[in-house]
């Protein structure tokens, strides 16, 4: 259920996730990525959206590394992984998903 706070342009609302997803928002507010947990709770809710956005098609090799990417992402938040930032590789799927598309 929500509320609408004061401003006509702000709605509080109540959300459940996963444990190990607030894990990692705390972390992230921890490392000083974020200010707040409700910002980087905001942070992930656009994120889920805009990746929910994107259409899936099956082609091949395609598939196969966007099934790869959360788990890639999850060594990026955990700082397992220091070659790619989280951005250059939505910049790399962006661009693969052009070419595809242009084939």
């Amino acid at each position: 259920m929500s509320r609408v706070d004061n401003s006509p342009e702000i709605e509080i609302v109540s959300i459940q996730v996963p444990t190990s997803l607030m894990e990692r928002i705390r972390a992230r507010v921890r490392t000083g990525e974020f200010q707040s947990q409700e910002a980087a709770v905001l942070h992930a809710v656009e994120e889920q959206e805009l990746w929910s956005q994107l259409p899936v098609e099956p082609l091949g090799s395609f598939d196969e590394m966007l099934a790869g990417i959360p788990e890639l992402i999850d060594r990026l938040d955990r700082g397992e992984e220091d070659t790619l930032s989280a951005e250059a590789v939505r910049n790399d799927l962006a661009a693969h998903r052009r070419s595809a598309r242009g084939a």
